[in-house]
């Protein structure tokens, strides 16, 4: 399952800097973001500007993670290495964050949809596109929902321990 989880994680990853590539490449240089805010000014942004928004957001978010990734490894993160519950909950942690990883390149990738689709210079209905605007959000709740119940999981097993 583990080498599963990482063979996903590098393909969504290629998939997403072939979508940030392509995006940068096809998108007009100013975007518009139609996000209306308390001033009902309307918001613009370079695309060298978003590019570099996406692609930073990326990098801080995989490196954090990984960080995490290689602590969880590390004998410091539990104190008692030998018991088989405790390396079950390091295990299904690192492959939550290995997951979490996939999960939110796909985000990345429906919000450069978004911005695509919102940006195209073609007659395009926006309403048939308004999927992307919501299944990232929606896998990035279920994903820490996932995470929560991992946690509630070790929590309720450490007090039929005691």
């Amino acid at each position: 399952m583990d080498k599963l989880i990482k063979i996903f994680r590098v393909i969504s990853t290629l998939v997403f800097f072939v979508a940030l590539l392509l995006g940068y490449g096809y998108l007009p240089s100013k975007l518009h973001l139609p996000f209306v805010f308390e001033s009902r000014q309307e918001l613009y942004m370079e695309k060298s500007t978003l590019f570099y928004i996406v692609l930073g957001l990326f990098f801080i978010i995989t490196f954090s993670c990984t960080l995490l990734s290689y602590y969880l490894k590390s004998t410091a993160f539990l104190a008692n290495n030998n018991n088989p519950d405790q390396n079950s909950f390091r295990r299904q942690l690192k492959n939550w964050i290995n997951s979490f990883l996939i999960v939110f390149n796909i985000y990345l990738l429906f919000a450069i949809g978004v911005v695509g689709v919102i940006n195209n210079t073609e007659n395009v209905d926006i309403s048939n596109y308004a999927f992307f605007a919501y299944t990232g959000p929606i896998l990035l709740t279920i994903w820490l929902i996932i995470l929560l119940i991992i946690l509630l999981r070790k929590l309720s097993f450490k007090k039929e321990l005691t």
